[in-house]
């Protein structure tokens, strides 16, 4: 499986591009259920609303150079808060390798949040959307690591109507947890929408279980 180019990865880093920062409205239907303000730099995720609770709360992750005794770095830093959870988890990835993580409180933490866990080349969720919103047109697939778990974001197929390019996806969790507390979503059928010829992501659908949610780009 590939990872994002280093040119997305630096966009990512630096939100250098148009294509990686931009605000998505969050809709069940057409009731709207939040925001998820994303960046190059970092993610704010806000919903209420969502079918059993399941999305509800915050989610806020930030991505920043760090210089350390291991060297130049990253360090990716994210807190969960909602009625069910309240989560801290914090990686310093240095040559593509995860050489710190912290979990808090313990109790959250898994077999995989530890250096080394991580499979190489996986990346995580900042760079992750970030890869998505600016990649012009179906991505290859790729892994993602948030310190808990691993998943794999992989193409199923795609279609083109004239106008816009939809590309068919599959989330797999394959080590770690579920998401979304109890339910313990652990796949999800994902659709992403960019304008025919190139351009940032203009809508996502995700179908997780007895869950369907759009994301809208503004404008």
């Amino acid at each position: 499986m590939s990872r994002p180019p280093p040119a997305l990865l630096l966009t990512a880093l630096l939100a250098a591009g148009p294509a990686a920062a931009g605000g998505y409205t969050v809709l069940l239907g057409q009731q709207p259920l939040g925001r998820i303000e994303a960046s190059g730099a970092g993610i704010d995720m806000r919903l209420q609303g969502t079918p059993f609770g399941a999305f509800d709360g915050s989610f806020t992750a930030r991505l920043a150079q760090e210089n350390g005794p291991a060297g130049a770095g990253l360090r990716y830093t994210a807190h969960t808060d909602s009625a069910r959870e309240k989560r801290d988890v914090s990686l310093l990835t240095v040559g593509g390798e995860v050489v710190e993580a912290r979990v808090e409180p313990a109790s959250e933490a898994t077999a995989l949040s530890q250096p080394g866990a991580a499979p190489a080349g996986a990346i995580d969720p900042v760079r992750a959307l970030a890869h998505l919103a600016g990649a012009g047109g179906c991505p290859a697939a790729f892994r993602l690591y948030d310190g808990r778990r691993v998943a794999v974001l992989a193409p199923e197929s795609s279609e083109s109507d004239g106008a816009v390019l939809t590309c068919r996806m599959r989330y797999q969790v394959t080590e770690g947890p579920g998401h979304a507390g109890p339910l313990r979503l652990r796949g999800a059928r994902v659709e992403l929408v960019y304008p025919l010829g190139g351009g940032a992501m203009s809508e996502a659908r995700i179908k997780a279980g007895p869950i369907t949610l759009r994301l809208a780009a503004d404008g």
